[in-house]
């Protein structure tokens, strides 16, 4: 129910993270692209996944029967916190926006009830600029970038000459390599980043 501010949070995060490192659906899926893999990609390289939650959060897209959204198992928004909040590399940020409350536990769904129990940020009309900045300066707190962080710096001029479906591939095996205490990207690496993004035979790489 928030999708106004979610852009507006990504466009502040934009301005202090390199654009490539934040993902928000509407702008970065393209048309014709499989977005179910996109998405799952994209939740896989996260260290830090926000979920915008606005004053009608819980009721929004009820469907003919009566139907959350939330209480339908193959939403995506919810496949997409269930999967961030068992993720132990993951943080879990709610962004409470338009004087939104956090909404009980038992009026969750028990795969996303585990939100209520982090810490929120509150992001008010009135205090936007202070707010906001908490969210920057958490940014800059967790990611201590390097280059293995930042795979265009690698590649330089050349990374937006690289397919999306390369800059996935190149991005999944930086964050794997990064983890790893490696600094370079192993041909092995990149080959499984390519098979975690693309389950099908590989013939034309």
């Amino acid at each position: 129910d928030s999708a106004a501010e979610a852009k507006l949070v990504a466009n502040e995060l934009r301005r202090v993270l390199p654009s490539e490192s934040v993902f928000l659906d509407t702008d970065a899926i393209r048309p014709g692209e499989k977005w179910p893999e996109r998405l799952s990609a994209a939740l896989d390289l996260s260290q830090l996944v926000f979920v915008v939650i606005g004053p009608t959060w819980l009721t929004a897209g009820i469907d003919e029967w009566g139907r959350r959204r939330s209480d339908v198992e193959s939403d995506w928004v919810r496949q997409e916190i269930a999967a961030a909040l068992v993720d132990s590399r993951k943080t879990v940020i709610a962004l409470l926006v338009r004087g939104a409350k956090m909404p009980p536990t038992d009026a969750l769904p028990d795969k996303v009830s585990g939100i209520n129990t982090r810490q929120y940020i509150e992001i008010r009309r009135d205090f936007w600029e202070i707010d906001i900045g908490h969210v920057t300066n958490l940014e800059n707190a967790t990611f201590g970038l390097t280059e293995v962080d930042q795979p265009n710096e690698m590649f330089g001029p050349f990374w937006n000459e690289l397919s999306p479906d390369l800059q996935d591939a190149f991005a999944l095996a930086a964050t794997d390599a990064r983890r790893n205490g490696r600094e370079v990207i192993s041909t092995r690496t990149l080959f499984a980043a390519f098979r975690r993004l693309h389950p099908e035979p590989l013939r034309e790489f």
